[in-house]
């Protein structure tokens, strides 16, 4: 072939950058820019001549690249190929306008690109832009070489034009082509390094992703935009740096290396991380390797584990000697290396990528001769490859550097991680002896920040305890109406000499103070009486919702080991006597009022405990968190001032008393003086009816589980009435609130009411975090959960348990005056849970690691992440998925189970079981009713897989990620006899898809079988009234299946009952009230 010298394949790390700027179309992704500023006389023939000629001698320089119509893509070096230097007169332009004008070219050159088929994929231009001052710009694509052979490059037409004028022999170094490094990786025994990388990634399941990703991905996408930020490591701090790898025997560039698999574990809390790094390849055994000019540079993984409690120095030996073992198989393609492991071929292995620019040339040689100096180089790299690559220049400032992909990090956050990478590093020199949990990811001034400054100052004001409190309150308004409930209302004295009942028939019956008394009462007035009575007591109280099972009742009552259960008339059914040991007093019966009603003469400590609230468990069997008298107590005043009570409020008692949020909507409102207004389930049925009620009521402040509210917002639309004029403030907590909901709750209710978005777990008593939303958090994608209420402290801290830079996610840790005592019964969950508070001055002080995720703002204000474990939220419930599969395994036949909380559809939720059963015949009307026996009712999975196998990972870990969506049923797998027919059949069966989200209803079909809970009843009801015409309450969806339904539907067509009277609640509140009707 005319002018073709040799033909060859590529080098892996030429196919990749190839490969990416074919297929992007951007053959200027990967291009370097070398700006060269120049003072003296340039002579500008010589200088043509001098890069002519190094050109003509080396021949990678005169190659193009062909990948049509061949099986590989190959490169082909070309005999001759010219070169010219393309002159600017700039002499014109402003001092001020260069730099800018500069730029533009550069960004014109950039597009340019080059064909790679065409040689040279290098271009110069020279410009002339003052007098005895010249700007010499290089452009090369990256395919050709690196910034080792750059550097040859230079030195060599530096030579040759410094010789043309010295007449000086030209003396210069034998090479050897680029072809001979080629033939040589091709002559390696691929098993060896097969061996290799197999035992070093072994386990290794997919990409590190940093958690301020925008858009994380496990596909590898060419990052063709681009920008980078800069910063340095003051010359103090570098020399103390490198004197510590020196005293160790550990190479500067272990020592970045190391910070930054640190910084990708903290960021993302996995202590096994991966990240590219881009290697000389200068290492192999090759003669005159050093003087090649070509593409030596690879990118290959690096692993690092993050132990936390391993000694840092120790470490970073080890880190070292791995990096010294890797060096002979770093020729190898990171095809092949990916092809070796467990990655499926289509994801990335890494995210990140770092370069250590460690060559042995120099880019910056000052004189050229004795009437050209070189006063500068600015080096402009083109795309970083993957969506961050940290570029490392040793000197004696070390620079560090972040080229990142605009689509997937801001500039904000790649400032973070500059920050955090420098605090990292400044902190080694310091760690003689440390672990790698003490090095910091944050400098002095910013930890004091998010540590001290975004938590609030402790309050130190008395806080009286709950039955002082509630005393003091009968003593002021005995008259005041404290509770309303139907047609009942008790006053404020009534109340405190009802509690005081509680507390002295418990006394009568023998149980003293310090031991726990169970409650399981429906919603009436002696509900709040028992809790109360307990709490003058001294006996922590154990509240038991009598709509769970049986059975879940009675492992309750056994787990609490209470001395005393007190049982409302209404639900002795559900706990007979036979079903526990435990004595038993019925509120309202006579032991109780018959008990004296006067107040006793001791009072609990702040210290004692006040209740005891079971949530979910991993290991089966839930957990006693017990809260002190004085966490409730800082809890009520927090509450008071936030709320901003008065006598003149009427608060909604919404939640069942197991569910802690009915805390915070009884003491505070009955520490103020206001009325407590105990719902009733018909309020629930829908939209209007809750409206009415809350408009009768005259209700003042609602606290809503997020999960209830949304349905609210979603039927306000086509709701008969409006929220009342009355309600002043709304609370939402228990789930994450989301900003399309409070979108749609604006646009309905764009004057309302304040809105506080809380956060908290039971074990941080009730709430530990709130702020008020309002149309200016519709610009933020997730909503705050705010900053930590009075004397609570929020620490948001990395898997070493160091703090987080704003932005960064990690697991919120709470701590305060509102911190629970434990678990009861279970020392080792709390020794696990409840750790020592680092960041507190008082000896003895824990803090809570909640296992939620989190981050902060930059303002300081919090964002919830999600979970770190199976712990989930559902319908206001927190629940452990563990739980739920441990019953599963325990039935006879089910070998094993997983269970997930799935959101295959946005806004509908439900848990799925996926399950191994022991025989083809089981059956998941079995399973739930098994699950029914001890689980309530929200814990119950509304679908149930049968798998063969449960998927797992390399591991041998379930692999939950991999667990199928469950099939929708088709109406060929349905009797045609339960096909729905007629009109209304079809109707009804409409409404309960629409709404459930499910196709193919049939009339055998169980509302809650589905996927149907109590937060659907509204829309269900709202439908079925506005297509059938029939007013359905609550209760009628408790019919088994569809045809029943269809039933009662048509027998209300029939037989319409008479019209419901509006109103009733009000009159009854004129009756209190003394108005005349």
């Amino acid at each position: 072939m005319e002018n073709v010298q040799d033909i060859y394949e590529l080098s892996a790390m030429q196919h990749g950058l190839l490969y990416d700027s074919v297929i992007t179309g951007n053959s200027g992704m990967y291009m370097i820019q070398l700006d060269y500023v120049l003072r003296g006389r340039v002579d500008r023939e010589v200088l043509q001549s001098a890069w002519q000629e190094t050109l003509n001698r080396h021949a990678i320089l005169r190659t193009s690249f062909h990948w049509d119509e061949v099986k590989t893509p190959l490169q082909i070096v070309h005999g001759e190929v010219p070169i010219t230097i393309d002159f600017h007169d700039w002499t014109d332009c402003p001092g001020e306008e260069l730099e800018h004008r500069m730029d533009l070219f550069r960004d014109e050159d950039r597009v340019k690109g080059f064909d790679f088929e065409v040689p040279p994929l290098m271009r110069l231009d020279l410009f002339h832009v003052a007098p005895g001052v010249y700007r010499l710009h290089w452009s090369f694509h990256h395919v050709l070489m690196e910034g080792w052979s750059a550097s040859l490059v230079q030195a060599e037409v530096q030579q040759r034009y410094r010789c043309a004028f010295t007449k000086e022999p030209l003396e210069l170094a034998e090479h050897r082509p680029y072809r001979d490094y080629i033939t040589w990786t091709q002559e390696q025994d691929p098993k060896v390094a097969e061996a290799y990388w197999q035992k070093a990634l072994e386990g290794y399941e997919g990409a590190t992703h940093l958690c301020v990703d925008k858009a994380p991905s496990d596909l590898h996408v060419p990052v063709d935009q681009f920008d980078g930020q800069v910063l340095t490591v003051s010359r103090e701090k570098t020399a103390a740096l490198k004197a510590f790898g020196k005293r160790h025997e550990v190479t500067l560039n272990t020592l970045v290396q190391g910070a930054w698999g640190l910084m990708l574990s903290a960021y993302t809390g996995q202590e096994d991380a991966v990240f590219g790094s881009v290697v000389s390849g200068r290492s192999v055994p090759m003669d005159g390797v050093e003087s090649i000019v070509g593409l030596f540079v690879n990118l290959l993984p690096t692993r690092v584990k993050v132990v936390p409690d391993r000694a840092l120095v120790e470490w970073l030996q080890d880190f070292q000697k791995s990096q010294v073992e890797q060096r002979a198989f770093e020729h190898v393609g990171l095809a092949e290396v990916k092809a070796w492991s467990d990655i499926p071929a289509a994801k990335t292995m890494f995210e990140t990528v770092v370069v250590f620019q460690n060559w042995t040339g120099d880019l910056t040689s000052t004189r050229w001769n004795d009437e050209l100096t070189v006063e500068e180089v600015r080096g402009h790299h083109g795309s970083p490859g993957s969506p961050a690559a940290v570029v490392v220049i040793p000197a004696d400032e070390l620079v560090l550097g972040i080229s990142y992909d605009l689509k997937r990090y801001s500039a904000a956050d790649v400032e973070t991680m500059l920050g955090s990478l420098r605090s990292l590093l400044e902190s080694l020199s310091d760690g003689e002896d440390w672990k790698l949990r003490d090095l910091p990811l944050l400098n002095a001034d910013d930890h004091q920040l998010v540590v001290e400054q975004w938590n609030p100052p402790a309050s130190e004001e008395a806080t009286p305890l709950v039955p002082a409190e509630l005393e003091r309150q009968a003593q002021a308004t005995p008259d005041a109406t404290a509770i309303i409930s139907g047609g009942t209302s008790w006053t404020y004295e009534e109340l405190d000499r009802h509690a005081n009942q509680v507390a002295n028939a418990l006394a009568d019956a023998g149980v003293v103070s310090g031991q726990r008394v169970a409650l399981c009462v429906e919603r009436e007035p002696w509900m709040v009486a028992a809790m109360l009575g307990a709490l003058k007591a001294g006996c922590p109280y154990v509240p038991l919702d009598p709509a769970h099972p049986t059975g879940r009742l009675t492992d309750l009552l056994e787990d609490a080991s209470v001395s005393m259960l007190l049982l409302g008339e209404s639900v002795q059914d559900r706990l007979p006597a036979s079903a526990t040991e435990v004595g038993r007093l019925v509120l309202g019966g006579d032991e109780i009022e018959g008990a004296s009603d006067a107040r006793g003469t001791s009072a609990p400590a702040a210290t004692d405990v006040a209740y005891m609230i079971f949530t979910s468990g991993s290991t089966g069997r839930p957990k006693g968190v017990q809260v002190s008298h004085g966490a409730l107590a800082n809890f009520v005043v927090h509450c008071r001032e936030e709320f901003e009570l008065t006598a003149a409020d009427r608060v909604l008692q919404f939640a069942s008393i197991s569910f802690d949020t009915a805390i915070e909507e009884i003491f505070p409102t009955l520490a103020s003086g206001a009325t407590l207004v105990l719902r009733d389930d018909s309020m629930i049925g829908s939209v209007d009816a809750f409206l009415q009620a809350c408009t009768d009521w005259g209700i003042t402040l609602i606290d809503f589980p997020t999960a209830y509210w949304n349905v609210i917002t979603q039927g306000l639309d086509e709701a008969e009435g409006r929220l009342p004029d009355t309600v002043r403030l709304i609370i939402l907590g228990g789930e994450r609130a989301r900003t399309e909901h409070l979108a749609e709750w604006l646009r309905c209710v764009p004057d309302g009411p304040r809105i506080l978005n809380t956060y908290g777990p039971t074990e941080a008593t009730v709430v530990a975090t709130s702020t008020e939303l309002t149309a200016a958090d519709l610009q933020d994608a997730e909503l705050s959960i705010g900053k930590p209420i009075r004397n609570a402290r929020a620490y948001i801290l990395d898997n070493r348990g160091q703090p987080v830079p704003a932005g960064v996610t990690g697991e919120l840790h709470l701590a305060g005056a509102g911190l629970a005592e434990g678990y009861f019964g279970q020392p080792e969950w709390t020794d696990e849970r409840f750790v020592p508070d680092p960041f507190s001055p008082e000896p003895g002080a824990r803090m809570y690691k909640s296992g939620d995720l989190a981050r902060y703002r930059s303002d300081g204000n919090i964002e919830y992440a999600g979970r770190i474990d199976q712990q989930v939220k559902f319908r206001g419930y927190r629940i452990e998925l563990e739980e739920i599969e441990a019953v599963l395994c325990r039935h006879e036949e089910v070998q094993d189970a997983a269970v997930l909380l799935r959101e295959d559809t946005p806004g509908h939720a439900r848990l799925v079981a996926y399950v191994i059963a022991g025989q083809a015949g089981t059956t998941a009307d079995e399973l739930k009713t098994a699950l029914g026996d001890r689980l309530p009712a929200y814990m119950i999975p509304s679908v149930t897989v049968f798998l063969d196998a449960l998927p797992l990972t390399p591991h041998g870990k379930v692999d939950r990620k991999a667990l199928p969506e469950p099939e929708e049923r088709t109406g060929a797998a349905l009797d045609e006899s339960s096909q729905p027919s007629s009109d209304l059949e079809r109707k009804l069966a409409a409404i309960w898809s629409e709404v459930l989200e499910v196709e193919n209803i049939s009339l055998q079909d169980n509302f809650f079988d589905l996927g149907g809970h109590s937060l659907l009843l509204m829309p269900v009801i709202s439908e079925v009234k506005k297509q059938v015409g029939v007013e359905l309450d609550p209760g009628d969806l408790v019919l088994p299946t569809l045809r029943q339904l269809v039933g009662l539907c048509e027998e209300r067509i029939a037989n319409p009952p008479p019209p419901k009277q509006r109103g009733w609640v009000r009159r009854i509140m004129g009756s209190l009230k003394g108005d005349e009707d």
